[in-house]
C-alpha cells in the first residue's frame, strides 16, 4: 500500500511540474503568443491597458494562445493567472483574458492578487 502512495504521489508531483512547464512568460500587458494581432493593435491596446491600470490600480492582462493542448480553458487560465500573479493582494483587481484561437475558446478570469 506504501508503495502505490509513493507512486501516486510522484506521478502527481511530475503532472504539476509538466504543467507549470507549458505556462507562457508574462512578458507585458499583451501576451500574443497565437500572433493574432497587428503589430499596432498590439501597441494601442498595451498602451490602453497601461493608462487604465495607473488611472485605477484594476490589472488587465490579455493573453492569445495558439492551442490549449486538449487543457479546459477554464483550468489553463487560471493556473496562468496564479502563475502571473494578477492584481493586487487584499484588492483583488488582476483580470487574465484568454483566447484561443484554433480551439475557438475564450475566457475572462479574476485574479486574487
Amino acid at each position: 500500500m506504501k508503495t502505490i502512495q509513493i507512486v501516486f504521489a510522484t506521478f502527481v508531483l511530475l503532472v504539476g511540474v509538466a504543467c507549470r512547464a507549458d505556462t507562457p512568460k508574462f512578458t507585458a500587458r499583451v501576451n500574443d503568443y497565437a500572433q493574432v494581432l497587428q503589430p499596432d493593435v498590439k501597441k494601442q491596446l498595451e498602451s490602453s491597458l497601461a493608462r487604465y491600470e495607473k488611472e485605477t490600480t484594476h490589472q488587465i492582462v490579455i493573453l492569445t494562445v495558439p492551442s490549449l493542448k486538449g487543457e479546459p480553458i477554464e483550468a489553463y487560465s487560471l493556473r496562468v493567472l496564479n502563475a502571473w500573479g494578477l492584481g493586487r493582494r487584499g484588492i483583488d483587481n488582476g483580470v487574465l483574458v484568454t483566447l484561443a484561437p484554433s480551439d475557438r475558446r475564450a475566457r475572462i478570469e479574476l485574479g486574487v492578487g
